[in-house]
């Protein structure tokens, strides 16, 4: 098994210009073919924008081990960006690939394919009468790992910033709702969705709450080493959930769930200056479950744990002015 990559370029210097045109040149039979097909956008400063859907990957035979995945090139994410752990953690296509959608005609990204893969990116919905979502993973097997997901626009019935069903996964990614009176943050129905050290936040000067962090049917979902704050409840729906080592600031939570400060956890959380990083005593530090095969580094790519356990949420709190462990300089190398 290999990796075929193709680089995404908006000046034309790249294989292709549109992440669309990337994924339709994809093999109908990953399996045979026997490769990943990896697209990796190389500029960081590229910021991809549509008025409408801008990525729908589908039509393609995959499996676990033969898939499409979008990721970035070296040195182009917002996790490489030289001061990402001073950077406020939220949307700013100054530093790293970003893809925008500026109207609700639908969900912005669509991974409408098994086991489709992205990772490293920044996303954003800002149109704000939508109906629809930023990001849709509705397939088998689908993984979004280390990404910023923000949206302006969703607030009808069951639908959110991400919606995640049919066995998807979400690890270490940033899950933002700007939207006054949303439905939910997170949506999904049908079958399993698991999310790992994710935060999922709605800020905490919006009008009116979002009332739910998490909404689900007919499913089974499993949450674990995550924060959900600014919401009313922190789930809704017939689903069987399984909370583990969560924190959120909603009185009654549900059993796994442990009940804090919104404000004291992140360095701002406020809608127009928010940064969900962690900060000096939060909760959330050292409070989370070991999970090195799906998270061993966070968002940053900082190596987890910094301290005696893992931080819950999708940041892992480094000393101010000590190295990071895992780094090559902490190792003496």
């Amino acid at each position: 098994m290999g990796t075929t990559v193709k680089t995404i370029r908006k000046d034309g210097t790249g294989d292709y210009t549109t992440l669309q045109s990337w994924e339709d040149a994809a093999p109908a039979n990953l399996v045979t073919d026997g490769n990943i097909w990896q697209g990796q956008c190389t500029v960081a400063t590229d910021e991809f924008t549509s008025a409408s859907s801008i990525l729908t990957m589908s039509g393609s035979t995959a499996d676990a081990t033969h898939y499409k995945e979008l990721t970035t090139g070296t040195g182009a994410s917002f996790k490489d960006n030289v001061n990402v752990q001073t950077n406020a953690l939220r949307y700013n296509a100054s530093n790293g690939v970003a893809i925008r959608v500026t109207t609700g005609a639908t969900s912005g990204i669509n991974l409408s394919e098994n086991y489709a893969r992205i990772n490293n990116i920044q996303f954003k919905t800002d149109y704000v009468a939508s109906y629809y979502t930023c990001m849709s993973l509705p397939n088998t097997g689908c993984i979004i790992k280390s990404c910023i997901i923000e949206s302006l626009g969703s607030h009808g019935a069951l639908v959110g910033t991400l919606k995640l069903t049919g066995g998807a996964t979400a690890i270490n990614c940033l899950i933002i709702m700007r939207r006054s009176a949303a439905d939910s943050i997170i949506t999904g129905n049908n079958q399993a969705g698991t999310l790992l050290n994710c935060t999922i936040v709605c800020p905490s000067d919006i009008a009116v709450k979002t009332t739910n962090g998490i909404s689900s049917n007919y499913s089974t979902q499993l949450t674990r080493n995550c924060a959900i704050f600014g919401c009313t409840n922190v789930k809704a729906g017939s689903s069987t959930y399984t909370f583990t080592t969560c924190y959120t600031d909603v009185a009654a939570p549900p059993a796994g769930c442990t009940t804090v400060t919104y404000t004291n956890q992140f360095q701002d959380t406020t809608d127009a200056t928010r940064d969900f990083r962690l900060k000096t005593g939060a909760d959330c530090l050292d409070a989370g479950t070991t999970d090195s095969a799906n998270a061993a580094t966070d968002i940053a790519g900082t190596a987890r744990p910094q301290g005696s356990a893992y931080d819950v949420g999708c940041w892992e709190y480094v000393v101010p002015g000590y190295p990071r462990h895992g780094d090559m300089n902490f190792m003496g190398i």
